[in-house]
């Protein structure tokens, strides 16, 4: 084989490894990209989710307080039952 005729072998070969890599590279940048859109959707189902979770416990809490926060008047322990007091409690450890 003449030297010419490698070195062509040579340079296309080094050309197509050239591309391989490039083309590597593409594949992998766009992979990642992905996965950051996926990291990304997944926060903000989080965010969205924390949010939520903060809002039923804010109710849930309000809702209790419309329950115990007689309780701290001493005219409602005057008054009160057993069944009151026990509801107050129940309220107030929720």
């Amino acid at each position: 084989m003449a030297e010419n005729e490698m070195a062509e072998i040579h340079q296309r070969a080094t050309a197509a490894v050239t591309a391989a890599i490039q083309a590597a590279g593409q594949l992998a940048q766009a992979a990642i990209e992905i996965r950051i859109a996926q990291l990304q959707r997944a926060a903000r189902a989080s965010e969205e989710q924390a949010r939520r979770i903060r809002a039923q416990v804010r109710a849930a809490q309000q809702a209790g307080a419309t329950v115990w926060r007689p309780a701290t008047r001493p005219s409602w322990w005057r008054q009160a039952s057993a069944e009151d007091i026990a509801w107050a409690w129940r309220a107030s450890a929720e």
